[in-house]
């Protein structure tokens, strides 16, 4: 009788810790498309509308009020398209999605008589928006190629107010009167209103990344062409970023395409024939593309 009760404990704490390990995993790494459809005309509701992510296998179907919800959807910016029998296929570009919020996309269907190409309308960005409740700055892979000088996911923190990274001197006197030389990079910490390293939570496609003893980012150099959005929140976060007092850094990673792509960069003010240099060398190499093994073993 004992050995069952044991068992049966065990079981229940297996169970719970399934349901906390999956809680990680989801939160902080995809967002929402929801909205309505309904008549251009009548203004009436439309149920049955068949609503497709383009490029992905997300979708949906409105329900009897002709509305639909689109869950787990990766940050990024897609094509949303509206077909069903009796009206005009809607195409809406320029969809972008962002972590944790709802993009609200509502659609009016046109009915058809005659065959006519696809309707293109590009979605228009909302000035306010009502689910957000708290104070974020969100960088998406679009504004990485405007920005000069943007290399990596450290430099977001000289574009939001509130932020500041320190640095502790060059060399560090030790006891035997000798200089201990250290590395700029290694030594550099981040504050967010106020608060160190340490306080500030750090996610890699939902994945905490922070220091497991002193806290604060144990990886966080990561290259602009693998990353598809950077978020900073510094006030009134969700209850879903635990273990975070000053601010939370999510960090979301590309997928790859279905085009192979590729590219390789180097920096260098290593100007010898001018007489200066500043030991400064950056380089980096990318490849992206579609995954071929998968589909074999996960067939749709």
């Amino acid at each position: 009788m004992r050995i069952e009760k044991i068992h049966s404990i065990k079981i229940i704490l297996m169970f719970f810790l399934f349901l906390f390990a999956k809680n990680i995993l989801l939160a902080g790494e995809a967002g929402k498309i929801a909205g309505k459809v309904f008549d251009k005309e009548s203004r009436e509701p439309l149920p049955g509308i068949n609503i497709i992510v383009k490029g992905t296998t997300l979708g949906a179907a409105t329900d009897l009020d002709g509305r639909y919800f689109i869950i787990g959807v990766p940050p990024g910016t897609y094509e949303l398209q509206a077909s069903a029998v009796g009206y005009h296929t809607i195409t809406i570009s320029n969809v972008r999605v962002r972590v944790d919020l709802t993009s609200e996309i509502n659609i009016a269907m046109e009915s058809t008589v005659i065959e006519i190409p696809t309707v293109v309308v590009t979605a228009e960005q909302k000035m306010v928006q009502k689910d957000i409740t708290s104070t974020r700055k969100t960088i998406s892979r679009e504004d990485f190629t405007e920005l000069p000088g943007f290399e990596s996911t450290r430099d977001i923190f000289k574009l939001h107010g509130g932020t500041f990274i320190s640095s502790l001197p060059q060399t560090l006197p030790l006891a035997d009167g000798t200089q201990l030389q250290l590395r700029d990079e290694s030594v550099k910490d981040i504050h967010i209103r106020g608060g160190r390293g340490g306080e500030i939570l750090f996610l890699i496609d939902g994945l905490p990344v922070t220091h497991p003893i002193y806290g604060g980012h144990s990886v966080l150099e990561l290259d602009a062409n693998a990353v598809e959005q950077v978020e900073l929140l510094t006030g009134a976060f969700g209850a879903e970023y635990g273990q975070a007092q000053s601010g939370v850094v999510n960090i979301t990673t590309r997928s790859g395409g279905e085009q192979f792509k590729g590219g390789v960069e180097y920096k260098t003010d290593n100007l010898k024939f001018l007489g200066t240099s500043y030991n400064t060398d950056y380089s980096t190499l990318y490849l992206s593309g579609p995954e071929p093994i998968s589909k074999y073993i996960f067939p749709l």
